[in-house]
């Protein structure tokens, strides 16, 4: 070793003497890092006011799908549910101390055989306790209110296919069991009206009711007259929010066209304009992936609004504009930054709005009443795609 060295220039030699056994002394060594205990914190047993789910269709990792819980109130990061490819949204029952999310997964990864699962999980732990397999087909894509649903009453779930067949995956989540499978050819999404009915949005403009008979759920299909143009600038968004058994769709001109589905048969209300004759002039429009939130404890439907031309329905909003539910008078305007492509409103009395932009990772949180920001939770997701608050 000593020839070795010889040669070697200084600050080699002080450098390969760090590494030499016994080199350095007991008093130049660090101390030892303290031995870390883990630890697994749990939420309560139901999600707070202000508690919104971020969801994450993960473009850039499309396999990894993701739901991350955040507290309105204090910005807090709460917990993550990692739910496979394209995950689209959670179902949320009444009592809120579990959800479902429908999942797909494949056993190479990117390929190989498909398996979908709904998957049940604890709101205390966010750990999976159940699943039901599901036929593979569930419909992958940007998540739209109507993809799946609870059924009234929250003992049945219905997930729509999309293969390009059309049907629906009835589940029994009380039960953990795959019940059936409904074709609804030529129709698409789920809009429940009960707890064993929804209807479904049809290429003619009509409607398909769905009706689920007996302890076997058989299905009893009706499809009802076209009530609106497809071809139309008045054809309806499919991303509906509910008020009780109505359903408050947008049409891509900008109105809001409510449907009565309390009976069997939907019952087309008077539509009626979120602009006036100078603001439609001006180029205002609603759009968004997620363009309409509802809040019924204060009675305000949010609309995400931006300027632009016929075909910029999926632009970001640059403001929420807010109606008062029974008089349909706009009552405010939030004047958003950033834009926002989706929005999601508590439903109490003192109401915050939570919005994302697709492809920024952070969260703005809002007062819903008197507009004010409030916080920027940061640094969360990749490809935000749909916010829902954690208690329905």
């Amino acid at each position: 070793m000593k020839t070795a060295f010889r040669h070697m220039a200084p600050g080699l030699v002080a450098w390969a003497a760090l590494f030499m056994p016994g080199a350095a002394t007991a008093q130049d060594r660090p101390a030892p890092l303290p031995v870390e205990d883990l630890t697994v914190e749990t939420m309560p047993e139901q999600a707070g006011a202000h508690h919104f789910w971020v969801n994450d269709v993960s473009f850039t990792r499309m396999l990894d799908g993701r739901a991350y819980l955040v507290d309105g109130d204090t910005g807090r990061f709460e917990g993550m549910v990692s739910a496979g490819y394209g995950h689209g949204f959670l179902l949320i029952p009444d009592s809120a101390d579990r959800f479902y999310i429908p999942e797909t997964y494949y056993s190479r990864g990117t390929r190989g055989e498909r398996t979908d699962v709904l998957t049940e999980y604890s709101f205390t732990d966010l750990a999976p306790v159940d699943e039901t397999v599901l036929p593979p087909r569930v419909f992958s894509g940007l998540p739209f209110i109507g993809n799946y649903a609870l059924l009234d009453g929250d003992r049945h779930a219905a997930i729509y296919n999309f293969t390009p067949g059309q049907s629906v995956s009835i589940v029994d989540v009380a039960a953990g069991e795959m019940v059936r499978e409904v074709d609804i050819p030529g129709c698409a999404m789920i809009f429940p009206s009960g707890p064993k009915r929804f209807h479904s949005l049809c290429g003619d403009g009509a409607f398909m009711t769905v009706t689920l008979k007996g302890d076997d759920l058989t299905a009893e299909l009706e499809h009802h007259d076209p009530f609106f143009d497809p071809d139309s600038s008045a054809r309806l968004f499919e991303k509906a929010v509910r008020v009780d058994d109505t359903w408050l769709f947008s049409t891509y001109d900008s109105h809001i066209h409510p449907v009565d589905m309390a009976s069997g048969t939907p019952e087309p209300g008077q539509r009626w304009s979120l602009l006036t004759d100078s603001e439609r002039d001006a180029g205002w429009r609603i759009g968004g992936i997620q363009p309409l939130a509802v809040s019924t404890a204060v009675g305000r439907l949010y609309a995400l609004m931006h300027k632009g031309g016929p075909n910029t329905h999926k632009n970001p909003g640059t403001h929420v504009w807010v109606y008062d539910l029974h008089s349909r008078e706009k009552v405010a305007t939030i004047a958003l930054s950033p834009m926002a492509t989706s929005m999601a409103v508590s439903n109490d009395a003192d109401p915050v709005l939570a919005t994302a932009l697709f492809g920024m990772p952070e969260v703005h949180v809002y007062d819903a009443v008197s507009g004010d920001m409030v916080r920027k939770i940061e640094h969360i997701g990749d490809t935000i795609s749909y916010l829902q608050a954690a208690r329905p």
